[in-house]
């Protein structure tokens, strides 16, 4: 659905693009998953605030991941 909504300009086949939206998806868990582990386990902050700073992170790798990556425009020459 994004790429047919968002990144109608892409020209990378369909099983690519999903390929690679799914390894950023695992991409992001695994920062989810980790980075909670990080900040409310060894740095001992609250886990409320800690969310938040992951959920930013993770916000951030798949807006670049998506743009630059999954559903990156290809030029032609």
């Amino acid at each position: 659905m994004q790429k047919h909504v968002t990144f109608t300009a892409s020209k990378l086949d369909g099983w690519r693009q999903l390929l690679r939206y799914v390894s950023i998806v695992a991409i992001n868990l695994a920062v989810n998953y980790f980075g909670l582990k990080l900040c409310v386990e060894i740095f001992g902050w609250y886990p409320t605030p800690s969310k938040m700073l992951i959920t930013l992170i993770t916000v951030a790798i798949s807006y670049f991941g998506q743009k630059y990556y999954s559903f990156r425009i290809t030029k032609s020459k």
